[in-house]
This record gives C-alpha cells, sequence and structure tokens, in this order.
C-alpha cells in the first residue's frame, strides 16, 4: 500500500492458495485482475482501490471466505458480474469510481452477510432492483452519480439497519417512499438530484432531514408550507415572472398619461 508499484498484478498470484490478504491500495498497478485472485480459497480481504486496473471483472467467482472487496478508484469496465453472489461472506464491496456498466445484477442483494455497498460514480443504468429489501444486513448504501431509473423499490423500509442511504445524482422518478418514515435507523437521506415529484412525506424519520436531502428535483415540493401545485406550476414557468405592478410604477404611468393630454 501507497507506494510506487506498476505494471500489472502477476498472472500467478491467483494460484498462492496459501493467501489470506490482497492489499495494493494506492499504487500505479495496471492491466486486468488476474482471474484466480476471485478464487482463492483463504483470501479474507482484497484491497486493489487507486490504482490504474482497467478491463472486466471475471464472469466465475468463487472465493468463499472473501469478506472485503475494495476496488474503487480504478479504470475497470464492463458489467458487475452476477456471479458475485459465491463470495458468500462478503460484508464490503467498494467498486466506487470505476467505468462499470449495465444494470446492478439482482444477485448482489442475495449476498446475506453484506453490510457495506457503494457503487457510485459509475456509468450504471436500469432500475434498483426490487431484490435490495431482501439483504436486510445492509447499513450503507451509495448508488449516487450514475444512470438510474425509476422508482424507489418497495419494501425498502425492511432494511431496518439502514443508516446511510445515497440516490444522488441519477435519473429516479416517481414518490417519495412513505415507507422511509418508519426507517429509524436511517441518518443519512440523499435523493438530491432526480426527477422525484410529488410531495415530500412528513412525520417519522422524515423530521431527520433537511432540505438539502431533497434538493435538485423541480418537480418536488421542496417546502412544506407551500401547496404543491403551486411549486410543480412554478417548475414548468419559463423561469422569467412577471414583475407585480407596483404604485411607483401607477404613479410614473398616471404622470405620463398627464403629459401626453
Amino acid at each position: 500500500m501507497n507506494n510506487i508499484f506498476n505494471g500489472p498484478l502477476p498472472e500467478g498470484i491467483g494460484e498462492c492458495k496459501s493467501l489470506t490478504k490482497i492489499r495494493t491500495t494506492r499504487n500505479f498497478l495496471n492491466g486486468t485482475i488476474p482471474t484466480g485472485v476471485f478464487n482463492l480459497p483463504l483470501v479474507t480481504q482484497m484491497e486493489l482501490d487507486d490504482n490504474l486496473f482497467s478491463g472486466e471483472l471475471p464472469s466465475e467467482m468463487s472465493g468463499a471466505k472473501l469478506g472485503l472487496l475494495k476496488m474503487s478508484g480504478n479504470m475497470i469496465t464492463g458489467t458487475i458480474p452476477p456471479a458475485i453472489r459465491n463470495l458468500a461472506n462478503l460484508q464490503t464491496l467498494f467498486l466506487d469510481a470505476n467505468r462499470f456498466s449495465g444494470e446492478i445484477p439482482e444477485e448482489i442483494f442475495k449476498i446475506k452477510s453484506l453490510s457495506k455497498l457503494n457503487i457510485s460514480n459509475n456509468d450504471i443504468s436500469g432500475e434498483i432492483p426490487a431484490s435490495i429489501s431482501q439483504c436486510t444486513s445492509l447499513n450503507s448504501i451509495d448508488l449516487s452519480r450514475n444512470k438510474l431509473t425509476g422508482e424507489i423499490p418497495k419494501g425498502i423500509s425492511k432494511l431496518i439497519d439502514l443508516s446511510i442511504l445515497n440516490l444522488s445524482r441519477n435519473q429516479l422518478s416517481g414518490e417519495i417512499s412513505d415507507e422511509i418514515r418508519y426507517m429509524t435507523g436511517l441518518t443519512t437521506l440523499d435523493l438530491s438530484d432526480n426527477d422525484f415529484s410529488g410531495e415530500i412525506p412528513t412525520g417519522g424519520q422524515f423530521s431527520v432531514f433537511n432540505a438539502s436531502s431533497f434538493s435538485g428535483n423541480p418537480n418536488l415540493c421542496l417546502s412544506r408550507r407551500e401547496s404543491c401545485a403551486s411549486l410543480v406550476s412554478r417548475a414548468g414557468a419559463s423561469g422569467h415572472h412577471a414583475k407585480p405592478f407596483t404604485a411607483s410604477k401607477l404613479k410614473i404611468t398616471v404622470i405620463f398619461l398627464t403629459v401626453s393630454l
């Protein structure tokens, strides 16, 4: 970690069956990550973040003891492979700041031990899988800065241990789920810069969040003191509002008429 190693990881590292940790964070390593490292039987931690790795992840994975997988800040492309489900003991998965595309595989949320998930700052599209509500061990989710569409999945309130939910800077739409008010452990919510509409629900856990959690949604009622209809109407206007006809303007008009006569 924190060296100036460069070049690719040797393919032979995938044959080191006795390895328990792989940590190459903050170097200049490049090339495709060797397929074999995702199948090593004893590895519990793999930290490959902040390098120059590229290429795609393998379609087969079987690292049964892997609990932490961090590949943030690289140039990895392609889709997130459904085989990631085979990492049955995975607790932390960080794939942020890469070039992943395609949809989020629903298989991710079948990892019963998963607690921290970060796929932010990629090129992920499609809807958030409904299976997210089945992964009740999650306590932190960051899917921000992608191209996700659709609504917040029903059943999101089943994630009773969730404390952080960041869905900002996507293209999510529909109304904000009322269910969130029952998520009493949720301390950080960011739904900003999407296409949500309607009123912000009130009561329960919504009392914890301020306006910044919902900003950047032009069809969303940000002010709870103002009717939703007036805000939606305002969002649909051109943005150039007529100024009120003030008393000073009336006086000038009368003087002009008098002079003209």
